[in-house]
Order: structure tokens, then sequence, then C-alpha cells
């Protein structure tokens, strides 16, 4: 199954995400009570993608310009910004309840929900408690910013033995300071997503049996590979 290939690739990540210490002094504390008080951008909802749950303002922004590219109907800048919402989400801990509380859930394929979390949780968000316990819960990583350096049409991809279109997306993501080191954490990757319909993600589902879809499925990009 791809979405199990490619997910490997965010062992990774597990093996270099060693935690480590370094000092930080007053000027950091005070900047990050700065930062808490930072008015809160305001969110422009969309019908075709589920909303992030506590979401910094770096990710509202990021978004409002998936929300502008639907207004617009660009598919490709769409794309672009799926990829870029879907980083934002998943590689963020700092706004997250515990390890269980994944990211990036609502941009991954239905069938593929549970299988991610396995992988997530096994390779990424494992670390959440470990890092609390020893520095805090300020010392979680959150993405600041997420740029674009790399754009193109996807061939042969397939899902569900079917060829669907899709594209390759190449991320630079940008990290908080903290006590983690930068070169500790996942700052370049490619995304591929392809165009498909399918059902808005609701935490309150079990994905890991049968489950019935109530809602009708929307047209939109789902990520099925991260390397």
């Amino acid at each position: 199954m791809k979405i199990r290939k490619s997910l490997i690739a965010l062992t990774l990540l597990a093996m270099v995400f060693t935690v480590s210490g370094c000092s930080g002094g007053s000027d950091k504390e005070s900047k990050k009570e700065e930062d808490k008080k930072e008015p809160v951008v305001s969110m422009v909802a969309n019908d075709v993608y589920v909303e992030p749950v506590n979401p910094t303002n770096a990710q509202i922004t990021a978004y409002n310009k998936l929300s502008a590219a639907l207004e617009n109907q660009d598919t490709q800048e769409e794309a672009k910004q799926v990829a870029v919402s879907f980083a934002f989400d998943f590689f963020t801990l700092s706004n997250k309840k515990d390890q269980s509380d994944l990211g990036g859930l609502e941009f991954i394929p239905t069938a593929y929900i549970n299988k991610f979390k396995d992988f997530a949780t096994a390779y990424y968000y494992g670390n959440y408690p470990t890092i609390v316990n020893e520095y805090g819960k300020d010392s979680l990583p959150e993405v600041s910013d997420v740029q674009i350096s790399g754009f193109e049409e996807a061939q042969g991809l397939q899902y569900n033995a079917q060829p669907v279109e899709g594209y390759y997306v190449d991320l630079k993501v940008t990290y908080k300071e903290g006590k983690i080191p930068v070169d500790k954490l996942k700052t370049s990757m490619k995304v591929t997503l392809i165009r498909m319909y399918d059902y808005d993600y609701n935490p309150e589902t079990d994905y890991s049996g049968n489950y019935a879809e109530s809602a009708q499925p929307k047209q939109g990009y789902r990520v099925l590979a991260l390397d």
C-alpha cells in the first residue's frame, strides 16, 4: 500500500529526533509570552476542507490561502495550499493535547487514516511526552512558516488500483526557536497529492473497522505520500 511505503520515510525523523537540551535565557521566555498575546487571525472557512483545531496564527493564514484558492477555482494553487496546511498541522505539536492528538488527518484519504495514525504515533508524535516531561510543553515544536520550493504534475499515480491525477509539492519548513535544535526536526519534504472524492475527517469516528458515512463525499486533494 502506498501510504505504508511512504510513511516509512518518517522513521528517519524518529531516528534523528533525539531530544537534547540547550540553554534558553529569560529573553526567550519573554518572547514566548509576547507571542501568546498576538491577536488571533480570523479564519475564512470553506466547504471542502475541515477547519484546523486550535490552530496557530500562521496556520490560520495558511488555511485562509487554501480557502482563497477554492474561491478562485484554482486547482493547482489549491493543491499547493493543501500541502502547506498539512505540514503546518502535522508537524506542529505545540497546539496538541497529547501524543494521540494527531494533526493533518483531515488531509489523509479516509481509507488510510488508521494506518497513518499508527505510523505517525510511532515515528513522530510518540516524542510528545518525552519533550513535555523533560523540557515542558513550551518546548513542543511549532511550525512558523512553510515555503513551496517545488511543484510539478505527478505521473503514474494510483489509488485503489485506479489511475488518479495529482502533484508533487516540495516544501521547506521553519520552526519557532526553542530548546530542540532545528537540525533535529524535519525541515524539507516532498508531499504527493492526489485529487479524489472523499469524506470529511471526523475525530469521533473509529476508522479501525467498518463505519458508515452519512454525508456526501467532496472532491479535493489528499496526501498520498510524505517523503
